[in-house]
């Protein structure tokens, strides 16, 4: 079985010695929602997916994150990233930007359909078999890294 590494996302953001899938290709697209075309369950050693949960109505995003988690090898690593609302809203009301609609709805070519926060995405991830590395904000994203049990 060859292990390997999976990006999930914009493919300006793809990394050296990973797979990428990029859903929001015209020329190669990837689903997201499908990675079984590129590893079996328990095949992958990586999973970062930094800004794409949110371009997926919210009742499907704990789905999304348990097909992922479900390709993850035992001490596969999972990094995701998502808009995080709440950091969003501090900066509005702090005035500090006046591009709420951008930040949390993304440009007309790329709509987020919804948006999270950090202790959302780390319950999530706790509740699918993993353990949490580590978490953080930053530039109005939460990340949570995790290990698969």
């Amino acid at each position: 079985m060859v292990k390997l590494r999976l990006s999930v996302g914009d493919s300006k953001m793809s990394l050296p010695g990973f797979v990428h899938i990029d859903p929001f290709s015209q020329e190669n697209p990837g689903n997201p929602a499908d990675l079984s075309r590129h590893a079996e369950e328990g095949e992958a050693l990586e999973i970062v997916a930094a800004d794409v949960l949110d371009f997926y109505p919210g009742e499907f995003r704990h789905r999304l994150l348990g097909h992922w988690v479900s390709r993850l090898s035992r001490g596969g690593v999972i990094l995701v990233g998502t808009r995080e609302i709440v950091e969003v809203c501090r900066h509005v009301m702090l005035g500090e930007t006046d591009s709420f609609s951008q930040l949390v709805f993304g440009s007309s070519g790329q709509r987020r359909q919804s948006a999270g926060t950090l202790p959302e995405l780390k319950s999530m991830l706790s509740l699918m078999g993993t353990t949490l590395v580590r978490s953080y904000v930053k530039d109005f994203m939460s990340y949570v890294e995790a290990v698969r049990d």
